[in-house]
């Protein structure tokens, strides 16, 4: 009786959610560490669901923001432990810095999805490093979202997304006369989980950001390739976070 009165607790909550439309706002924040010298500037989204929002959608904002402020956490904790560990040859001991921007959307009301930008300036280091990650939300499903989190459970969706990915990068490199890069591209872009860990969802596309020198050379900078999701409707879990597409 108990076990089911938390599921029917959590159905409600879930159709509140629903119900209420998911409202992002951004957050700047500003930080100075002089031991390890380098300021970092923070811009990141937090939602909220309308001030009459029940108070278990408004626990389920506030997840969702912590989570946010706790990957915030890790990328600066991740900076300052590389700060640590690099030797420069930067006799005037200018300022280092990090920087992290962000875009967010929200799919069918439920599905949050945020793209971070984090870019680093190091003095003494050949040049700036620019780098992307990507955090995805569903209300509706399992919380925090791994790309698998979207298809049915034997699909085969990593062949599907690689291939996809794969003709596109190699259809731009030839538009610029760059075919040389054809094997590096097939190797940044074959069906491992770890070659598509930056994703983000739109209504109607699937985006997945290769990051400099990953599927291409480092000149060639950031790579996106945008994946219409009405092309992989008879993969994607229909009652997981794109539900919504199938209403």
């Amino acid at each position: 009786m108990k076990n089911l009165l938390i599921v029917i607790i959590f159905s409600v909550m879930v159709v509140s959610s629903f119900a209420q439309q998911m409202n992002v706002t951004y957050k700047y924040s500003e930080q100075k560490n002089r031991e390890l010298n380098y300021t970092a500037e923070v811009t990141y989204p937090q939602v909220d669901f309308g001030p009459d929002a029940l108070m278990g959608v408004r626990g389920i904002a506030s997840d969702i923001n912590n989570l946010i402020e706790s990957r915030i956490g890790i990328y600066i904790k991740g900076f300052e432990d590389q700060l640590k560990l690099i030797k420069t040859d930067d006799p005037e001991k200018r300022m280092r810095t990090l920087k992290i921007t962000s875009e967010s959307s929200v799919s069918g009301g439920t599905l949050l999805s945020v793209r971070f930008t984090l870019f680093m300036n190091i003095p003494g280091m050949a040049h700036p490093v620019t780098h992307d990650s990507s955090f995805n939300y569903s209300v509706t499903s399992s919380g925090e979202l791994d790309l698998r989190d979207l298809f049915n459970e034997n699909a085969d969706y990593l062949t599907y997304v690689s291939s996809y990915s794969q003709k596109e990068l190699e259809a731009n490199a030839y538009s610029q006369g760059n075919e040389n890069v054809f094997d590096m591209i097939k190797f940044g872009t074959s069906p491992e989980p770890k070659n598509f860990r930056v994703w983000n969802i739109s209504n109607d596309s699937l985006s997945i950001t290769f990051n400099p020198a990953q599927a291409a050379p480092y000149y060639f900078g950031m790579q996106t390739v945008k994946i219409p999701l009405d092309g992989m409707l008879g993969i994607i879990d229909r009652k997981g976070p794109l539900e919504y597409l199938f209403r």
